[in-house]
């Protein structure tokens, strides 16, 4: 992840529906950084980087996609989960990516 205080994050899924990103300590001795992001209504399983270095896509059991927009750490687009839409019929466990975009 490219964006300034992002640079090198590691970035986590979890089962209470948050997706984090951590920036680890810097070798200034500054103190790490932890992002959380919150779309997600069940566990998040999967997460898909795009190249670009400014999108991250994830995916679980709440059936739908969300792809971020890591510089402003809010969703760009959801697929699924807006006015009771699925993008599938149960849990995702895979994304993939594909010349620097997410694609579900």
């Amino acid at each position: 992840l490219t964006d300034g205080d992002l640079t090198s994050a590691v970035v986590s899924a979890s089962s209470d529906r948050t997706i984090k990103l951590w920036r680890p300590e810097g070798e200034t001795g500054t103190p790490s950084k932890c992002y959380t992001l919150r779309q997600h209504t069940d566990f998040v399983k999967v997460l898909g980087y795009a190249a670009d270095a400014g999108t991250l896509a994830s995916a679980g059991c709440d059936c739908c996609v969300v792809v971020w927009d890591v510089a402003r750490l809010a969703p760009r687009v959801v697929i699924g989960g807006s006015e009771g839409a699925r993008a599938h019929g149960d849990s995702i466990y895979a994304l993939a990516v594909r010349g620097g975009r997410c694609a579900p």
